[in-house]
């Protein structure tokens, strides 16, 4: 894809960070590394490339980036994205609120580091995506002063220490004794969901994705399972089943060209899992009323 700069449609500098909102004909781009950040993506996707790893944001995805982390991405035409970068001080000072008692606060002689956030993508949440939504609109708007901005972006952040708290809640799942042990399986696990998840349209063998999670097929296939409930085939497949029943509703490709879209060897594997999961053949659901 040829690199061509954004449309920046709205942009704001504030003491916590820095919010960008562009539309693009679709570009791509490399970063040497940045602060803390949030994308989200709308009417199209964005690929991330992290060293060997990967992940997709798109309409139904937003991914958190670590601070420092390098990457290239590649946008989609058509795509806008909003993206929310947060300065270093603003975060550790928000994590000093978090965890330390009122009284206390003068005591301490500087500022703790920041939570050890897991990089990964996210579906969209009932947590932190409405207030994505709230900002997006604000920004189109035009109506909030850099004083307003740091207040929103403070409550972001409010947002993600709750998910990095059930994060690590979640990880407490699996066997290990120390918890930066568990943190750090967790982390893994995820870069290789995320990897599995930008690539449902190509073979996800267990021994590749393992690879990514540098762990042993067998150790990956037991920790998987341990932190996600269901094992990395069951996922792929799920996964894969959710994005073709997407593609039924909302396009008009062919059964053929959505079962090789989405990862599916051949037509008749795709229609023996979608009518295992569904009851259904793909071409009988497409017709039916969708079921919430």
């Amino acid at each position: 894809m040829t690199a061509r700069p954004a449309h920046l449609e709205a942009s704001h500098r504030c003491g916590a960070g820095l919010v960008l909102h562009a539309s693009s004909a679709g570009y791509a781009a490399h970063s040497e590394g940045g602060a803390l950040s949030i994308k989200t993506m709308r009417g199209g996707a964005a690929h991330y490339a992290l060293g060997r790893a990967r992940l997709r944001v798109d309409d139904h995805h937003y991914a958190l980036l670590q601070d420092g982390q390098p990457y290239a991405v590649e946008v989609a035409p058509d795509t806008e994205s909003f993206c929310l970068f947060f300065e270093p001080g603003a975060t550790r000072g928000l994590w000093q609120l978090a965890r330390t008692r009122p009284d206390a606060l003068l005591d301490l002689p500087e500022l703790p580091p920041a939570p050890d956030f897991i990089q990964r993508s996210h579906p969209h949440d009932g947590l932190l995506s409405p207030l994505l939504n709230t900002l997006r609109a604000g920004n189109l708007g035009g109506r909030w002063t850099a004083d307003e901005w740091d207040d929103h972006l403070l409550r972001v952040l409010t947002r993600l220490y709750a998910l990095h708290t059930a994060a690590l809640t979640e990880a407490a799942r699996l066997p290990a004794a120390r918890p930066a042990t568990r943190l750090e399986l967790a982390r893994r696990l995820h870069r290789a969901r995320d990897f599995m998840e930008a690539g449902l349209h190509e073979p996800l063998p267990l021994e590749r994705v393992a690879e990514i999670a540098h762990l042993s097929p067998y150790h990956f296939h037991r920790a998987f399972r341990n932190l996600f409930r269901e094992t990395p085939a069951q996922y792929v497949t799920r996964r894969r089943l959710e994005t073709a029943r997407h593609l039924l509703r909302t396009t008009a490709l062919s059964v053929l060209d959505i079962s090789l879209a989405v990862g599916f060897q051949t037509p008749e594997a795709f229609s023996t899992q979608f009518r295992r999961r569904t009851g259904q053949p793909p071409s009988a659901w497409r017709g039916a009323t969708p079921q919430d």
